[in-house]
């Protein structure tokens, strides 16, 4: 196999062009907003290493229950972008849930995220998401796939709103695969499972199964996939950092201004890619 690594451009969409603009964007987002705390340095290291980590118990069952009930107001509410025998998208959850907002801002995210970066980001694309039992092939985000996202990186969190076993449709990161490709990466989107396994092994192939209120971490620009659940739905919330506006992104997604307004300045930034709005 012929491997191309995060240390050459052909490692990323787009080439040496693309690197050399997300390093102008970096450096401009870290004189404006620099952050030099090192509290997290093994997680930091574990997600560099692995390209995912998990941090057990990192929100509370109070937490965990009420993002699950703005969850489902915002379905009988209908405020749905995607109802198909797959998924349930419900947009803007920044918008739409003031619990889903409060974990988006944490100090444990916000901490996390500004570390990864070595400076504070902005939020950018997030949803809560359902995933269904149904008996048709695996679809969509249920393939493997590298996000594109960004020129180079960025980092997504996940919290299950209920535990997730191997059978109820884990994120499914293959180990390592953000610093190392095969060549020809870039020829296809979608890639079937038994592609994958040949090229990187069943070993690199590691199911992160956790528990509601389990905070799941991960750079998605490697091989990665929502393994299509068989024993029940599955229910996340979904909250991508970025140091720059989301590539291919046509519309901003909402975040509500009287949240944002109580936020301390330091973490108003987090905005700086979103739409506030009443």
């Amino acid at each position: 196999m012929k491997w191309v690594y995060d240390d050459m451009a052909s490692f990323y969409y787009g080439g040496a062009k693309s690197v050399h603009e997300y390093n102008k964007l970096v450096v401009k987002r870290r004189e404006k907003n620099n952050y030099t705390a090192s509290k997290h340095s093994d997680l930091i290291d574990e997600i560099d290493t692995n390209g995912y980590a998990i941090i057990k118990n990192a929100f509370s069952e109070d937490i965990v229950k009420r993002l699950s009930e703005d969850f489902n107001r915002n379905v009988r509410e209908n405020n749905i972008s995607i109802n198909n025998e797959h998924f349930i998208f419900i947009p803007d959850p920044l918008y739409n849930s003031e619990t889903a907002f409060s974990i988006a801002t944490s100090d444990l995210i916000y901490e996390i995220s500004s570390e990864f970066f070595r400076c504070v980001p902005s939020l950018c694309t997030q949803n809560f998401r359902l995933s269904k039992l149904n008996l048709s092939n695996p679809n969509t985000t249920q393939i493997y796939h590298c996000d594109r996202n960004s020129y180079v990186k960025f980092i997504k969190f996940f919290i299950y709103l209920n535990d997730v076993d191997k059978d109820g449709g884990p994120l499914t990161f293959i180990k390592g695969s953000h610093k190392k490709k095969p060549m020809h990466h870039c020829s296809k989107y979608r890639w079937d499972e038994e592609e994958i396994i040949r090229i990187y092994g069943e070993e690199a192939v590691t199911l992160l199964t956790a528990s509601a209120g389990d905070l799941l971490i991960a750079n998605t620009t490697g091989f990665h996939k929502g393994t299509k659940p068989i024993n029940m739905e599955r229910r996340m919330l979904t909250l991508n950092y970025v140091i720059h506006k989301e590539t291919d992104l046509s519309t901003l997604f909402k975040a509500r201004q009287k949240w944002v307004n109580k936020l301390p300045d330091h973490k108003k930034v987090l905005f700086d890619f979103m739409k506030v709005t009443q």
